[in-house]
């Protein structure tokens, strides 16, 4: 699948390199990608025969009667036209067409392309997966730091609320102050829980894209302070780099498959040209097969 592994192992989480080995073996894209390779792989064995000659072989029984007329025109006696002769009958057809306009080659290449688009296709879909797989699980550890810093703030806005409201009792404090800290600490509630919705959001589109329709498992997020973080991408990324994008590089396949699949139409219009023949043997059912007569 051209995934790097010893790269994903820099990051030092078993976890995560087990949740994109299962998102690679679970993913329904990535199968169809290889029933499509298989499926352009047919074709282009089909493609391949245009090549050869054509062969068409037959047999069949016929009961056949000497005819009424000679060649003169002439009524034969009644007691010959009247003989029944048991007859196989055996065709063999062979044709071959010459690509003189280039139809079967342009088809042939169109295959051909066709294949390639595919298996790229699938490696499009493997790296699309494993950064999708990947984004989620960093962000899903990132907010999980996040959520543990808000619930600390929480608490603290709650005991400071209770702090506020002791003083009140104790007319050290206004009304309005009391107030003022309701508020912060039904903001600070507010944040984690939508943080926390968040979370779980991503939660689940990141075991939908691990398991599929597999029993979905239960997943121990490490925390981020022990996931080893590294950087060893150059500062300056060249316009070169950017060409050979995936998403860059499918666009341009997906351009030259419609400009092949164009030529191919136009040249299905032109005429084919065939060179065919016929050869029969009929020989006596109750006679040798091979007999000459």
């Amino acid at each position: 699948y051209l995934i790097d592994w010893e790269w994903w192992e820099n990051f030092d989480d078993p976890m995560l390199l087990e949740l994109l080995k299962q998102s690679i073996n679970n993913n329904f894209d990535l199968q169809i990608a290889d029933l499509k390779i298989n499926e352009a792989k047919n074709y282009v064995n089909s493609s391949k025969r245009n090549y050869s000659p054509f062969f068409r072989m037959q047999e069949g029984y016929r009961l056949a009667k000497p005819s009424r007329i000679d060649s003169f025109g002439w009524k034969k006696y009644e007691p010959i036209y009247n003989v029944k002769r048991h007859l196989l009958y055996s065709p063999l057809q062979v044709s071959y067409e010459l690509d003189f306009l280039g139809k079967n080659r342009t088809e042939k290449r169109y295959f051909l392309e066709n294949k390639d688009f595919y298996e790229f296709e699938k490696r499009f879909v493997t790296l699309t997966t494993v950064t999708e797989v990947s984004s989620l699980y960093f962000n899903i550890l990132k907010n999980e730091k996040l959520i543990s810093l808000y619930q600390e703030i929480n608490d603290l806005k709650q005991e400071k609320l209770e702090i506020i409201f002791e003083k009140f009792k104790l007319e050290l404090v206004t009304e309005l102050d009391v107030i003022e800290a309701k508020k912060e600490a039904k903001a600070s509630e507010e944040n984690l829980l939508t943080l926390s919705a968040i979370n779980g959001e991503l939660k689940n589109r990141l075991s939908l894209l691990v398991f599929g329709d597999k029993q979905r498992d239960e997943i121990n997020f490490n925390s981020l302070d022990y996931v080893n973080l590294f950087y060893s991408t150059d500062l300056e990324i060249s316009t070169d780099k950017i060409a050979y994008r995936p998403d860059v590089l499918m666009v341009e396949k997906q351009v030259k498959m419609a400009k092949l699949e164009e030529r191919g139409m136009k040249k299905s219009l032109f005429p084919s040209f065939v060179l065919s023949g016929e050869t029969i043997h009929i020989s006596e059912m109750f006679q040798d097969y091979f007999s000459p007569e």
